[in-house]
């Protein structure tokens, strides 16, 4: 069997309460069971080398919440997994991003999400401060420095759209890949986060 991919939500866990989020409608109305996914299981995923690669996204959760995110990071690392993490970055320190980069490599990618420049970057990120942001900026300065592959995911917004130039400047000065992502979430054309663009609008 030829090695293959394997995308995988590692817990329900999130600080942020992103409006349009199902984990976020979920934990409103009280729905929302947190689970982390079982570190014995992962290492029995990892070990039967299946895997070449593995995507940390999430859908109900960011994935380095997980309570045991590193020893998942290290466990995939020590059997020659390459990773990517999508996350939104924040609520980390430094030294615990710096931890986790070590046991990181060139094969690997880490892909930040963050809809906005600065100070607007928490609006529809509720909970996401500037200093998040300004400690991401500081994530990808390390990451990069070790080689591995750094990722701005950005999506459009009415409050943000202005800002996208000033974005994909700050990200290609460092190195980092800049990826416009238009959203299809926009069902009611008074949403208020509505781009004025509708180039930005995915079709």
């Amino acid at each position: 069997m030829n090695p293959i991919s394997l995308d995988i939500e590692l817990t329900t866990r999130c600080r942020l309460a992103c409006s349009k989020c199902i984990r976020t409608r979920l934990s409103d109305s009280k729905e929302l069971k947190i689970f982390d996914f079982p570190i014995d299981e992962f290492k029995r995923l990892c070990e039967s080398r299946v895997y070449k690669s593995m995507f940390f996204g999430g859908t109900y959760g960011d994935c380095i919440y997980h309570p045991k995110f590193q020893d998942l990071l290290k466990t995939a690392k020590l059997n020659d997994i390459d990773v990517c993490i999508h996350t939104n970055g924040s609520g980390k320190s430094l030294s615990w991003w710096a931890d986790t980069i070590e046991s990181m490599n060139q094969n690997d990618e880490i892909n930040i999400a963050m809809d906005g420049y600065k100070e607007t970057s928490g609006v529809y990120r509720v909970n996401f401060t500037e200093r998040d942001f300004e400690r991401n900026i500081e994530v990808f300065k390390l990451a990069l420095s070790k080689g591995i592959k750094c990722v701005w995911t950005y999506i459009p917004m009415r409050f943000n759209e202005h800002q996208i130039k000033e974005a994909r400047i700050l990200a290609e000065s460092l190195g980092v890949t800049f990826i416009l992502k238009k959203s299809e979430r926009w069902y009611n054309p008074k949403d208020p986060m509505l781009p004025r663009d509708s180039s930005l609008i995915a079709k």
